[in-house]
């Protein structure tokens, strides 16, 4: 199973329209890589490689601009108890893919700015020619994934341009573990919404431990951990049990759940709950 966000904020019709098609192909792509025998991390990092591609959210091409009028990117990665990270990356679109690297293939959690452009240049990662946003007001948020492989395994990926207008070198949760992405034994989490109040509360571990130390289901633990941000915010999960579950304070949270038998998308409303569990 995978399942994926757009991010939770105010959005056009005509943005959300478009969203769910690009929701739609990233969780196919994503449960697409399960079922030929990749991993969880496999599965969530081409998603939201998808949606970062798209133009259609504000990752990856489609990120907003800051105060300066440049662009800088944030992405986060987790799986088998490591985690991976990058912050103010300018050198390539392709933020996701570069945590990736920070988690394979370095000993570090996470790399910021030239650090991370140096990593992503000598990878010869694809370049940040920004394309602006297809947001008409630049309010869309940052996009996200969890999966769930056939090993049981669990996954985490989110992806960021961060705010608009924000001040240069602003980073978010998007990048920190436990605020912007977690994944504990039983259950992975990714979350969006305002960066600093998520930063300040960890909705994702907290998330984890409801479900892992207190036994809380996990659609109320993802409910409880995001009405804990007191800010608009969303989280999305996965257990280990095959439960899905996504909860949003924001005005809108579209997300997409791909599983080997259906594809479903729906667009979710303030303090909308959505829940699933795989067919045993």
């Amino acid at each position: 199973m995978i399942i994926a966000h757009g991010g939770a904020g105010r959005w056009e019709h005509y943005e959300l329209k478009e969203a769910v098609k690009v929701l739609r192909r990233a969780v196919e792509i994503g449960v697409n890589e399960l079922l030929k025998g990749g991993s969880a991390l496999d599965a969530v990092v081409e998603a939201v490689t998808l949606m970062e591609a798209s133009g259609a959210f504000n990752a990856g091409r489609g990120a907003c601009k800051d105060s300066s009028g440049g662009v800088s990117l944030d992405a986060g990665v987790m799986w088998m108890e490591r985690a991976g990270a990058v912050a103010h990356v300018k050198a390539t679109w392709n933020a996701v893919k570069l945590a990736r690297a920070v988690m394979e293939d370095t000993h570090h959690v996470l790399l910021v700015g030239d650090g991370a452009d140096s990593l992503a240049k000598s990878r010869g990662m694809p370049p940040l020619e920004h394309c602006q946003s297809t947001s008409s007001r630049g309010v869309v948020d940052t996009v996200g994934a969890v999966a769930l492989d056939s090993q049981g395994r669990l996954a985490s990926a989110v992806s960021t341009g961060g705010i608009r207008g924000k001040m240069p070198g602003r980073v978010g949760d998007s990048p920190i573990p436990g605020a912007g992405f977690w994944v504990a034994k039983r259950v992975a989490s990714c979350s969006t919404g305002v960066g600093e109040a998520i930063m300040m509360t960890h909705p994702c571990r907290m998330t984890s431990m409801l479900y892992e130390a207190f036994g809380v289901d996990l659609p109320i633990a993802v409910k409880a951990s995001c009405e804990a941000v007191k800010a608009p915010c969303g989280v999305i999960a996965l257990s280990i049990e095959g439960g899905a579950a996504a909860y949003t304070t924001a005005d809108y949270m579209p997300i997409s759940v791909a599983t080997e038998e259906v594809v479903e998308v729906q667009v979710l409303e303030k303090k909308c709950s959505y829940s699933k569990r795989l067919a045993k």
